[in-house]
């Protein structure tokens, strides 16, 4: 395992400049994604008209789904221990930031150079934390990382049980071919998990206020069971 984030350490050194531009600095639309045929950009959430860049992207798009012969049900063979991610967690101290930042700073910098899932980078693949996926875990980008982790290793947890958290699993560039075949991972493990964070907002809500339904924004970003489209 050290060897492994030895080397994710050497890839993202050769990443920074994927760092979040700098206040007041043009976005160059680094990170496209696509939404209902339409480009968006991860960076400054605006959608990108940019006649050369949606060449670009469009022709990275097809050649990407060109290429991956994988099946849809081959998704749930893209697992990853929990002490990978235990370790990932502690390599690069990402306790008290959100699973969305995490993707943002590291998940698509590193695969950048080659668009592929995080799994697939090479130090992964040789790295045997890799493998079918017993539980799907259910989270929101918007909650703190560690408390992701945190949940995972809650009561005792066998640490090379693999699980499925999408950032890791999925594509996170346009491709294509569709890599948001959830329900098929579902099907085949024998395991789902929902990891809900405790927000003292939530704690704080008065018999009145739930049941208007006034649930505060943070409930909205952090609990899952707001947050299902995906499934």
């Amino acid at each position: 395992m050290n060897m492994l984030m030895q080397e994710l350490k050497g890839l993202q050194q050769n990443t920074l400049e994927w760092r979040k531009p700098k206040t007041g600095e043009t976005c160059t639309h680094m990170h496209v994604e696509r939404w209902n045929g339409i480009f968006m950009c991860s960076g400054c959430h605006t959608e990108v008209r940019d006649a050369e860049i949606i060449r670009r992207e469009t022709a990275a798009m097809n050649k990407l789904g060109e290429e991956d012969l994988s099946e849809p049900k081959d998704s749930v063979n893209r697992g990853v221990t929990i002490a990978f991610l235990v370790a990932f967690c502690q390599t690069f101290d990402l306790y008290e930031v959100t699973t969305g930042e995490v993707l943002r700073d590291f998940i698509v910098p590193l695969t950048s150079g080659s668009r592929c899932r995080f799994v697939e980078l090479d130090a992964m693949q040789k790295s045997g934390v890799v493998g079918r996926a017993t539980t799907f875990i259910s989270h929101c980008n918007k909650a703190l990382f560690g408390d992701l982790v945190a949940a995972l290793c809650d009561g005792g947890a066998d640490l090379t049980r693999r699980v499925w958290p999408d950032i890791f699993t999925v594509r996170q560039w346009p491709s294509s071919k569709s890599d948001l075949h959830f329900e098929l991972v579902i099907e085949q493990c024998p395991s789902f998990m929902v990891v809900c964070p405790s927000i003292v907002e939530v704690r704080n809500m008065t018999d009145a206020d739930v049941l208007s339904r006034r649930f505060p924004a943070s409930a909205k970003a952090g609990v899952p069971f707001f947050r299902i489209w995906c499934l």
